[in-house]
């Protein structure tokens, strides 16, 4: 056996590798999507179908941080995987740069937590201007 593993081993761990990758692409692409949305959804509701004058406006501008901070991460954590991407192209190394590790996972998921935040507010402004 050499000092990597097996060449099943090396294969199994290549395919997880490449697993991991789609599935933090496709988290981040649906987080991203879902953001936008909620927040195009959310000024629509504030402008359509709020009272007048509308109640828990500070719950909504909450929100709408939240929402545009779950952006604002998701697409810093895309230029932070390119760049570190992109250096260890050129500089022929394997290892793993701060930016491409956990650094990212770190922004990745506090996106996810903003998000869940921003649409709690949401609902709670829709309830409490549509009830």
């Amino acid at each position: 056996m050499t000092q990597n593993g097996s060449e099943p081993d090396r294969r199994e761990r290549d395919y997880l590798r490449a697993r991991l990758g789609q599935t933090i692409d496709g988290y981040d692409r649906v987080l991203l999507t879902l953001s936008g949305g909620s927040l195009s959804l959310s000024v629509v509701l504030a402008e359509r179908l709020a009272k007048s004058p509308p109640v828990k406006v500070c719950v909504l501008v909450g929100s709408w941080v939240a929402l545009i901070l779950s952006l604002v991460l998701l697409l810093t954590t895309y230029v932070m995987t390119a760049m570190s991407l992109q250096h260890r192209l050129k500089s022929g190394s394997a290892e793993r740069t701060f930016m491409g590790g956990p650094v990212a996972f770190y922004l990745s998921v506090t996106a996810g937590v903003l998000f869940v935040v921003g649409v709690s507010g949401l609902a709670w402004f829709a309830v409490a201007n549509l009830g």
